[in-house]
């Protein structure tokens, strides 16, 4: 055989190595775990470091449909990028699970926690409904409802020490003014 034959062969030899070699790096990097070092908010992308190497901006996941979330990642949060293609630049950004600086806030299974240091908002076209078996628990120095009408239906038995409308105390302890002592009744509340 020829030297160009061994030579053609060699060559092939070599192509097929590098293949090999590209195809292992792109395996190695379909899921890399690293910590996201910066985010860009406005265009919701964000820069992860993996083994010492920081990547492009890229996109975290969310939803995008009818349904849409905004969840974004933060500074030191442990991430995996996803790259299908074994690009991770072409990559996206799942979260990473806990880690010693982010712990998991809650320890009871069955249970939905969510634990944040921002505003959590539940924004929707027609109604936000909320279904409990036995309660509702809300917890907060102060609860501050804003409608054109608040409707309760049940009972409403209020513990607190004071009660107001329009400034004013309502309940046991209020005075009256203009009335005439003894057993008279005062007129209906003025419209």
């Amino acid at each position: 055989m020829s030297d160009t034959y061994f030579r053609a062969v060699e060559r092939r030899f070599a192509e097929l190595e590098a293949e090999i070699e590209d195809l292992r790096r792109r395996l190695a990097n379909l899921l890399r775990e690293g910590r996201v070092t910066d985010i860009d908010y406005d265009q919701g992308v964000a820069t992860v470091e993996m083994d010492g190497l920081p990547s492009k901006k890229i996109p975290w996941v969310q939803r995008a449909g009818d349904v849409r979330d905004w969840d974004p990642p933060t500074v030191g949060e442990r991430v995996t990028v996803m790259s299908p293609t074994g690009d991770p630049g072409q990559g996206l950004i799942t979260p990473g699970g806990w880690s010693i600086d982010h712990p998991a806030p809650h320890n009871k299974g069955g249970d939905r926690y969510i634990k944040t240091t921002g505003t959590i908002h539940l924004d929707a076209d027609t109604a936000v409904m909320v279904l409990a078996a036995e309660r509702v628990d809300i917890k907060a120095r102060t609860i501050r409802l804003e409608a054109e009408t608040v409707e309760i239906d049940g009972e409403v038995p209020i513990t607190g020490a004071r009660l107001e409308h329009n400034g004013r105390a309502v309940g046991d302890d209020h005075q009256h003014t203009n009335v005439t002592p003894g057993p008279s009744l005062t007129g209906p509340p003025a419209a």
